[in-house]
């Protein structure tokens, strides 16, 4: 082999190879366009909050069932392989917490609503891609306080508004994906319950979806 074209073999390694590589990638990164999907899972309370404090003050340990199951429903369109713009109806189900001694106590969440939410996505050649989550939630909820023996059950409720965020992983199988994420829902509202004020407790959620592109 002369000078000349080991030299080139050279150049072909360093930098025309790379590039082939990244281009093979860009091009079987995920396809833009519409789809539809669903998807379910679990929500848990990220922490008890004030309930929390309010037990320690007592000396009562807190007994907590506080996931449920999730699921949503939604559309969204695919911009090239790096973002999509996604949007619709979630349900976070009914999250109950509450403590046995020294008397029966319990207070449960219920959360659904809209929600709108942009996801930047890194292309992992043509298996999928890893994304972020950022969005906005509109929707109903309702907390509910009871003590039984005192004869007392209490609910406040109405539209609230809150932000999430999150990150995932996609598996593309042609016009199917499959995911996998974690999202946590965060709600700037009180609740008045017993004329006082309780902040919304955050929401960690871990779903697994399908969507299917047109």
């Amino acid at each position: 082999m002369s000078y000349e074209n080991l030299r080139g073999a050279r150049f072909l390694g360093a930098y025309a190879l790379p590039l082939l590589l990244l281009s093979g990638a860009a091009a079987h990164a995920t396809p833009g366009g519409f789809y539809l999907g669903g998807s379910i899972g679990q929500a848990e309370l990220s922490d008890l909050g004030e309930l929390e404090t309010a037990c320690v003050v007592a000396g009562v340990q807190c007994v907590t069932d506080d996931s449920d199951t999730a699921y949503r429903i939604f559309a969204g369109y695919q911009f090239g392989g790096y973002f999509a713009l996604e949007g619709g109806y979630v349900n976070l189900g009914e999250q109950q917490t509450g403590v046995d001694a020294p008397v029966l106590a319990d207070a449960s969440l219920e959360t659904n609503g809209g929600f709108l939410a942009l996801l930047p996505q890194f292309p992992v050649g043509q298996l999928g891609a890893v994304y972020g989550r950022l969005g906005l939630y509109v929707g109903d909820a309702t907390l509910t306080a009871r003590v039984p023996a005192f004869g007392f059950d209490e609910s406040d409720g109405g539209t609230v508004a809150g932000v999430s965020f999150g990150f995932g992983g996609a598996l593309n199988f042609g016009r199917v994906s499959v995911r996998v994420e974690w999202e946590r829902f965060s709600f700037d509202e009180a609740f008045t319950i017993a004329g006082e004020d309780i902040d919304a407790p955050d929401l960690d959620v871990i779903t697994g979806s399908a969507l299917v592109r047109f």
